[in-house]
């Protein structure tokens, strides 16, 4: 129905051709205007961690400069290698079980009524938590 009033709303095609084409031009003018902006924050942010770090504004052990932790993964990369593969390993096997545990309970649910209404009220409620 939206899209026959929106067409009747036109005198003809051309015009609605127009219109649509001109929200396309805008959407990705948005896009790629905020792209040059993001870009520049993000290099202020790592200069600024430079900055501070260099500054000796926080203790090393809480904010090391960003060189110091390029310097520490390429000399220490033999000892970091194990760690990381270990890391990385841990990381794929939660995810793998996670995905394992939240489809056998969405298809609880949707199977079994009641376990639908002892576990959707506390999804909802888990979902209104801030994340910090």
């Amino acid at each position: 129905m939206k899209n026959f009033n929106l067409i009747a709303n036109f005198k003809n095609k051309k015009q609605l051709n127009k219109k649509i084409s001109y929200h396309k031009i805008s959407n990705n003018f948005k896009q790629k205007k905020g792209l040059p902006f993001s870009l520049l924050l993000f290099l202020f942010l790592i200069a600024l961690w430079e900055v501070i770090s260099r500054m000796n504004l926080l203790p090393q052990f809480i904010l090391p400069s960003r060189s110091n932790i390029i310097t520490a993964l390429v000399v220490d990369f033999k000892n970091m290698y194990k760690h990381i593969i270990i890391t990385i390993y841990e990381t794929t096997a939660g995810f793998l079980i996670s995905i394992i545990i939240g489809v056998v309970v969405a298809i609880l649910m949707d199977s079994i009524v009641s376990i639908r209404k002892a576990i959707f009220p506390l999804l909802i409620i888990s979902q209104t938590i801030p994340i910090i």
